[in-house]
Protein backbone atom coordinates (compact mmCIF):
# COMPACT_ATOMS: atom_id res chain seq x y z
CA UNK A 1 0.00 0.00 0.00
CA UNK A 2 1.11 3.48 -0.60
CA UNK A 3 0.66 6.93 1.53
CA UNK A 4 -2.54 7.63 2.93
CA UNK A 5 -3.93 3.64 1.78
CA UNK A 6 -3.22 4.02 -1.70
CA UNK A 7 -2.02 0.85 -3.68
CA UNK A 8 1.39 1.45 -5.08
CA UNK A 9 1.40 0.82 -9.00
CA UNK A 10 3.02 -2.02 -9.73
CA UNK A 11 4.19 -2.46 -13.32
CA UNK A 12 5.22 -5.96 -14.61
CA UNK A 13 7.54 -5.72 -17.56
CA UNK A 14 8.99 -8.45 -19.94
CA UNK A 15 12.11 -9.28 -22.05
CA UNK A 16 12.38 -12.13 -24.81
CA UNK A 17 14.97 -13.83 -26.35
CA UNK A 18 15.14 -13.18 -30.16
CA UNK A 19 12.99 -16.30 -30.86
CA UNK A 20 10.22 -14.55 -29.03
CA UNK A 21 10.29 -16.55 -25.96
CA UNK A 22 10.19 -15.05 -22.75
CA UNK A 23 13.81 -14.28 -20.92
CA UNK A 24 12.47 -12.83 -18.02
CA UNK A 25 9.40 -11.05 -15.82
CA UNK A 26 9.45 -8.70 -13.43
CA UNK A 27 7.65 -5.81 -11.59
CA UNK A 28 8.75 -2.48 -10.77
CA UNK A 29 7.65 0.61 -8.99
CA UNK A 30 6.80 4.35 -10.46
CA UNK A 31 10.18 4.91 -10.48
CA UNK A 32 11.34 2.15 -12.77
CA UNK A 33 13.04 0.46 -9.16
CA UNK A 34 12.38 -3.34 -9.35
CA UNK A 35 9.65 -4.01 -6.75
CA UNK A 36 8.04 -7.52 -6.30
CA UNK A 37 9.23 -10.49 -8.08
CA UNK A 38 11.68 -11.04 -11.02
CA UNK A 39 11.87 -13.86 -12.39
CA UNK A 40 14.43 -15.09 -15.20
CA UNK A 41 14.30 -18.38 -17.75
CA UNK A 42 16.27 -20.72 -19.88
CA UNK A 43 15.82 -20.92 -23.40
CA UNK A 44 13.54 -23.60 -22.91
CA UNK A 45 11.26 -22.13 -20.93
CA UNK A 46 12.72 -23.78 -17.41
CA UNK A 47 12.77 -21.21 -14.75
CA UNK A 48 16.70 -20.12 -14.15
CA UNK A 49 15.89 -18.24 -11.06
CA UNK A 50 13.08 -15.98 -9.33
CA UNK A 51 13.92 -13.46 -6.98
CA UNK A 52 12.15 -10.73 -4.80
CA UNK A 53 12.88 -7.05 -4.71
CA UNK A 54 11.51 -3.91 -2.66
CA UNK A 55 12.20 -0.52 -4.20
CA UNK A 56 15.50 -1.31 -6.01
CA UNK A 57 16.94 -3.54 -3.66
CA UNK A 58 16.80 -7.30 -3.12
CA UNK A 59 15.23 -8.94 -0.69
CA UNK A 60 17.18 -11.05 2.44
CA UNK A 61 17.12 -14.58 2.11
CA UNK A 62 17.99 -17.92 0.20
CA UNK A 63 18.41 -17.36 -3.25
CA UNK A 64 17.91 -20.50 -5.57
CA UNK A 65 18.88 -21.05 -9.15
CA UNK A 66 17.59 -24.26 -11.44
CA UNK A 67 19.34 -25.95 -14.64
CA UNK A 68 17.75 -25.86 -17.63
CA UNK A 69 16.23 -29.22 -17.12
CA UNK A 70 14.45 -28.40 -13.78
CA UNK A 71 17.22 -29.54 -11.18
CA UNK A 72 18.90 -27.23 -8.76
CA UNK A 73 21.91 -25.73 -10.17
CA UNK A 74 22.54 -23.39 -7.02
CA UNK A 75 21.71 -21.92 -3.43
CA UNK A 76 23.03 -19.42 -1.44
CA UNK A 77 22.52 -16.52 1.51
CA UNK A 78 21.34 -13.19 0.14
CA UNK A 79 21.86 -10.28 2.95
CA UNK A 80 19.77 -7.55 2.05
CA UNK A 81 21.02 -3.51 1.33
CA UNK A 82 20.33 -0.55 2.66
CA UNK A 83 18.54 2.46 0.74
CA UNK A 84 19.87 4.68 3.77
CA UNK A 85 22.33 3.53 3.83
CA UNK A 86 23.53 3.51 -0.11
CA UNK A 87 23.85 -0.58 -0.09
CA UNK A 88 23.25 -2.77 -2.41
CA UNK A 89 22.25 -6.98 -1.16
CA UNK A 90 25.32 -9.02 -1.29
CA UNK A 91 25.90 -12.31 -1.04
CA UNK A 92 26.89 -13.83 2.48
CA UNK A 93 27.03 -16.82 4.39
CA UNK A 94 26.95 -20.50 3.20
CA UNK A 95 26.46 -21.48 -0.20
CA UNK A 96 26.11 -25.25 -2.50
CA UNK A 97 26.12 -26.00 -6.46
CA UNK A 98 24.94 -28.69 -7.96
CA UNK A 99 25.25 -30.28 -11.66
CA UNK A 100 22.55 -31.43 -14.07
CA UNK A 101 22.23 -34.63 -12.59
CA UNK A 102 21.71 -33.71 -8.83
CA UNK A 103 24.92 -34.00 -7.78
CA UNK A 104 26.47 -32.09 -5.49
CA UNK A 105 29.89 -29.95 -7.05
CA UNK A 106 30.68 -27.22 -4.95
CA UNK A 107 30.52 -25.70 -1.46
CA UNK A 108 31.46 -22.83 -0.25
CA UNK A 109 30.99 -19.33 1.79
CA UNK A 110 30.76 -15.67 1.46
CA UNK A 111 31.57 -12.92 3.69
CA UNK A 112 30.51 -10.23 2.86
CA UNK A 113 30.02 -10.16 -0.70
CA UNK A 114 33.36 -11.76 -1.48
CA UNK A 115 34.22 -16.04 -1.32
CA UNK A 116 35.52 -16.63 2.10
CA UNK A 117 35.88 -20.28 0.76
CA UNK A 118 35.52 -22.62 -1.49
CA UNK A 119 35.67 -26.56 -2.13
CA UNK A 120 34.77 -28.95 -4.97
CA UNK A 121 32.55 -31.59 -3.49
CA UNK A 122 31.57 -35.49 -4.71
CA UNK A 123 28.57 -37.32 -3.95
CA UNK A 124 28.24 -40.60 -2.46
CA UNK A 125 26.95 -41.72 -5.94
CA UNK A 126 29.83 -40.52 -7.20
CA UNK A 127 32.52 -41.99 -4.92
CA UNK A 128 30.85 -45.24 -5.41
CA UNK A 129 31.39 -45.90 -9.07
CA UNK A 130 34.76 -43.96 -8.62
CA UNK A 131 36.15 -46.45 -6.44
CA UNK A 132 34.56 -48.89 -8.63
CA UNK A 133 36.42 -47.47 -11.85
CA UNK A 134 39.76 -47.33 -9.86
CA UNK A 135 40.48 -50.30 -7.67
CA UNK A 136 43.72 -49.04 -7.03
CA UNK A 137 42.62 -46.31 -5.03
CA UNK A 138 43.74 -45.97 -1.22
CA UNK A 139 40.77 -44.71 1.25
CA UNK A 140 42.41 -43.78 4.37
CA UNK A 141 40.59 -42.98 7.63
CA UNK A 142 42.27 -41.01 10.31
CA UNK A 143 40.43 -39.57 13.16
CA UNK A 144 41.06 -38.36 16.85
CA UNK A 145 39.63 -37.52 20.07
CA UNK A 146 40.68 -34.56 22.21
CA UNK A 147 40.82 -35.11 25.64
CA UNK A 148 40.86 -32.78 28.68
CA UNK A 149 43.09 -35.07 31.51
CA UNK A 150 45.73 -36.05 33.38
CA UNK A 151 48.91 -37.45 31.79
CA UNK A 152 52.59 -38.65 32.96
CA UNK A 153 55.64 -38.76 29.88
CA UNK A 154 57.31 -42.02 29.62
CA UNK A 155 60.91 -40.60 28.99
CA UNK A 156 60.30 -38.40 32.45
CA UNK A 157 63.19 -40.16 35.10
CA UNK A 158 61.57 -41.28 38.40
CA UNK A 159 62.74 -39.25 41.57
CA UNK A 160 61.59 -39.16 45.14
CA UNK A 161 61.50 -35.50 45.54
CA UNK A 162 58.47 -35.27 43.33
CA UNK A 163 56.03 -32.31 44.49
CA UNK A 164 52.53 -33.31 43.83
CA UNK A 165 49.33 -31.44 44.10
CA UNK A 166 45.42 -32.34 44.98
CA UNK A 167 44.33 -34.11 41.55
CA UNK A 168 40.63 -33.25 41.04
CA UNK A 169 38.40 -34.24 37.73
CA UNK A 170 34.96 -32.77 37.25
CA UNK A 171 33.48 -35.90 36.25
CA UNK A 172 34.81 -38.79 38.79
CA UNK A 173 35.64 -36.67 41.37
CA UNK A 174 39.07 -36.34 43.95
CA UNK A 175 41.69 -38.13 42.48
CA UNK A 176 44.92 -37.37 44.70
CA UNK A 177 44.52 -36.11 47.70
CA UNK A 178 47.96 -33.95 48.75
CA UNK A 179 48.98 -33.00 52.62
CA UNK A 180 52.04 -30.73 53.16
CA UNK A 181 53.33 -31.05 56.68
CA UNK A 182 55.46 -27.91 57.88
CA UNK A 183 58.87 -29.23 56.85
CA UNK A 184 57.35 -29.49 53.14
CA UNK A 185 56.97 -33.51 53.53
CA UNK A 186 54.50 -34.50 51.15
CA UNK A 187 51.43 -37.53 52.15
CA UNK A 188 49.70 -38.33 49.03
CA UNK A 189 46.99 -40.43 49.27
CA UNK A 190 44.51 -41.40 46.25
CA UNK A 191 40.68 -41.01 46.99
CA UNK A 192 38.86 -44.27 48.22
CA UNK A 193 36.59 -44.31 45.59
CA UNK A 194 39.11 -43.89 42.67
CA UNK A 195 41.11 -46.49 44.67
CA UNK A 196 37.92 -48.65 44.27
CA UNK A 197 37.87 -47.88 40.39
CA UNK A 198 41.43 -49.37 39.92
CA UNK A 199 41.10 -52.92 41.23
CA UNK A 200 39.33 -55.46 39.13
CA UNK A 201 36.23 -56.70 40.27
CA UNK A 202 37.20 -59.87 38.69
CA UNK A 203 40.45 -60.50 40.17
CA UNK A 204 40.69 -57.88 43.22
CA UNK A 205 43.87 -57.05 41.82
CA UNK A 206 45.14 -53.58 40.70
CA UNK A 207 44.02 -52.55 36.89
CA UNK A 208 47.30 -52.09 34.89
CA UNK A 209 48.22 -48.63 34.24
CA UNK A 210 45.27 -47.26 36.33
CA UNK A 211 47.62 -45.58 38.69
CA UNK A 212 50.23 -42.80 38.40
CA UNK A 213 53.81 -43.63 39.44
CA UNK A 214 54.09 -40.85 42.51
CA UNK A 215 57.79 -40.79 41.62
CA UNK A 216 57.16 -39.02 38.13
CA UNK A 217 55.52 -35.41 37.78
CA UNK A 218 51.46 -35.49 36.88
CA UNK A 219 50.63 -33.10 33.96
CA UNK A 220 47.00 -31.64 33.66
CA UNK A 221 46.66 -30.56 29.98
CA UNK A 222 45.09 -31.12 26.64
CA UNK A 223 46.17 -34.95 24.66
CA UNK A 224 45.01 -36.50 22.07
CA UNK A 225 44.46 -40.20 20.88
CA UNK A 226 44.66 -40.80 17.22
CA UNK A 227 44.28 -43.42 15.18
CA UNK A 228 44.49 -43.95 10.99
CA UNK A 229 44.13 -46.94 8.63
CA UNK A 230 43.20 -47.87 5.04
CA UNK A 231 40.31 -48.96 4.78
CA UNK A 232 39.43 -52.31 1.97
CA UNK A 233 37.55 -50.50 -0.95
CA UNK A 234 34.96 -53.75 -0.75
CA UNK A 235 34.12 -52.51 2.38
CA UNK A 236 33.91 -48.87 2.26
CA UNK A 237 31.70 -49.43 -0.88
CA UNK A 238 29.64 -52.23 1.08
CA UNK A 239 29.32 -49.24 3.76
CA UNK A 240 28.40 -46.67 1.68
CA UNK A 241 25.97 -48.38 -0.41
CA UNK A 242 23.97 -49.17 2.84
CA UNK A 243 24.03 -45.54 3.39
CA UNK A 244 22.14 -44.67 -0.12
CA UNK A 245 19.69 -47.89 0.67
CA UNK A 246 18.64 -46.68 4.02
CA UNK A 247 17.95 -43.33 2.14
CA UNK A 248 17.85 -42.37 -1.61
CA UNK A 249 18.79 -38.70 -1.10
CA UNK A 250 21.63 -39.82 1.00
CA UNK A 251 23.67 -40.45 -2.63
CA UNK A 252 23.14 -36.68 -3.43
CA UNK A 253 24.98 -35.85 -0.31
CA UNK A 254 28.90 -35.37 0.40
CA UNK A 255 31.24 -37.93 2.02
CA UNK A 256 30.99 -35.84 5.04
CA UNK A 257 27.62 -35.99 5.75
CA UNK A 258 28.40 -39.92 5.48
CA UNK A 259 30.99 -39.49 8.30
CA UNK A 260 28.12 -37.53 10.40
CA UNK A 261 24.82 -39.41 9.66
CA UNK A 262 25.94 -43.25 9.31
CA UNK A 263 29.87 -43.81 10.58
CA UNK A 264 28.77 -42.30 14.01
CA UNK A 265 25.29 -43.77 14.55
CA UNK A 266 26.70 -47.09 13.07
CA UNK A 267 30.46 -47.78 13.53
CA UNK A 268 30.91 -45.30 16.96
CA UNK A 269 32.23 -41.69 17.28
CA UNK A 270 35.22 -42.80 18.27
CA UNK A 271 38.48 -43.36 15.77
CA UNK A 272 39.43 -46.71 17.19
CA UNK A 273 35.70 -48.17 17.53
CA UNK A 274 35.09 -46.76 13.51
CA UNK A 275 38.68 -48.69 12.42
CA UNK A 276 37.66 -52.27 14.84
CA UNK A 277 34.50 -51.69 12.72
CA UNK A 278 35.77 -51.61 9.57
CA UNK A 279 38.35 -54.34 7.04
CA UNK A 280 41.22 -52.13 7.28
CA UNK A 281 44.20 -52.70 7.56
CA UNK A 282 48.11 -50.59 7.81
CA UNK A 283 46.71 -49.44 11.15
CA UNK A 284 48.45 -46.64 13.16
CA UNK A 285 47.60 -45.07 15.85
CA UNK A 286 49.00 -42.97 19.41
CA UNK A 287 47.92 -41.54 22.71
CA UNK A 288 50.41 -38.38 22.86
CA UNK A 289 50.25 -34.73 23.22
CA UNK A 290 49.99 -33.92 18.94
CA UNK A 291 48.04 -35.76 16.61
CA UNK A 292 50.49 -38.21 14.61
CA UNK A 293 53.20 -38.53 17.50
CA UNK A 294 53.43 -42.30 18.44
CA UNK A 295 52.96 -43.25 22.32
CA UNK A 296 54.24 -40.66 24.50
CA UNK A 297 52.43 -41.15 28.43
CA UNK A 298 53.06 -44.02 30.48
CA UNK A 299 49.88 -43.11 32.22
CA UNK A 300 47.00 -40.78 31.35
CA UNK A 301 43.34 -40.61 32.69
CA UNK A 302 40.44 -38.50 31.33
CA UNK A 303 36.79 -39.48 30.90
CA UNK A 304 35.90 -36.26 29.14
CA UNK A 305 36.53 -36.12 25.36
CA UNK A 306 36.53 -31.99 24.54
CA UNK A 307 36.28 -32.90 20.68
CA UNK A 308 36.97 -35.33 18.20
CA UNK A 309 37.10 -35.48 14.49
CA UNK A 310 36.63 -38.78 12.25
CA UNK A 311 37.41 -38.17 8.50
CA UNK A 312 37.84 -40.44 5.01
CA UNK A 313 39.67 -39.32 2.15
CA UNK A 314 40.33 -41.00 -1.04
CA UNK A 315 44.03 -41.12 -2.57
CA UNK A 316 44.66 -42.11 -6.45
CA UNK A 317 48.76 -41.79 -7.41
CA UNK A 318 49.26 -40.61 -4.38
CA UNK A 319 47.09 -37.47 -4.94
CA UNK A 320 43.86 -36.91 -2.91
CA UNK A 321 40.55 -37.46 -5.17
CA UNK A 322 37.97 -36.95 -2.53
Amino acid sequence: MGIGGKKEEIETRKVYFEDGKLLREFQVNKKGEKNGFYKQYHSNGELQVELSYTDGIQNGGTAVSFHSNGVKAREANVKKGSHELNQPSILDGEFTEWNEDGFLKKKGCYKDGKIFYVEDVISINEIIEFIKSNPEIEIKIDGFQEMDGYFQLSSDVESESIKHTDLFDGYNGQILTVETDKEGNQTVEFDPEFKERGISHITGEPIDDFFPNLKKPIYQDYYHIWASAIIVNKDIVYHLNKFVEDDVDNGNEDLHYFEQEYVSAVLGCQIDDVIFGLDTFNEKGGIARKVGVDDEFSWEFSDYTKYSEINISGYLNNKKVF
